[in-house]
């Protein structure tokens, strides 16, 4: 529930600059910054640091077989995503594609790995692999197409300077 609760701040906040923005036509470039720092970003970072400090607790709670090594690997590839995402609020132009590529594979990978579990089980349940699905799938999918839209409007755009 957090996760989505993060999410839904995200778009809400992006949705506020925008509105009260004075740079019309940035509204691309709002969205996937604030996707990237908020989701990719700050709930990374967070979830990082629950890998690392709970690995036993994480790997129970997600039905994994509890592994340090493997947990504190996935936890520091989690770090990597979101201190490369929190760094698009400063900068700009071809960066923020870096982190939108690495954390939507990152997430689709776990939506691959999710689903496999899924059709091999026989079992699906909207309560939980919904969920897996929206922040899994839906999420990097959205930020890989305003990732795109971005990079189309950037090469689009004048020279600053």
């Amino acid at each position: 529930m957090l996760w989505l609760v993060i999410l839904v701040g995200t778009v809400i906040g992006a949705t506020v600059h925008c509105v009260m923005s004075r740079e019309r036509g940035r509204f691309v470039e709002f969205y996937l910054v604030y996707v990237l720092v908020g989701y990719y970003g700050f709930a990374m970072l967070l979830a990082a640091l629950v890998h690392l400090t709970n690995p036993a607790g994480i790997a129970k709670l997600k039905g994994w077989v509890p592994s340090e090594p493997f947990q504190a690997l996935y936890a520091f590839a989690l770090l990597g995503m979101a201190l490369s995402s929190i760094l698009s609020v400063w900068k700009r132009g071809a960066y923020p594609l870096g982190p939108a590529l690495a954390g939507s594979v990152l997430l689709l990978g776990g939506a691959f790995v999710h689903g496999r579990e899924v059709v091999q089980s026989g079992v699906f349940s909207w309560a939980k692999d919904g969920l897996e699905f929206l922040f899994d799938f839906v999420v990097p999918v959205a930020v890989l197409s305003l990732a795109w839209t971005y990079q189309r409007g950037e090469r689009r755009r004048p020279a600053r300077g």
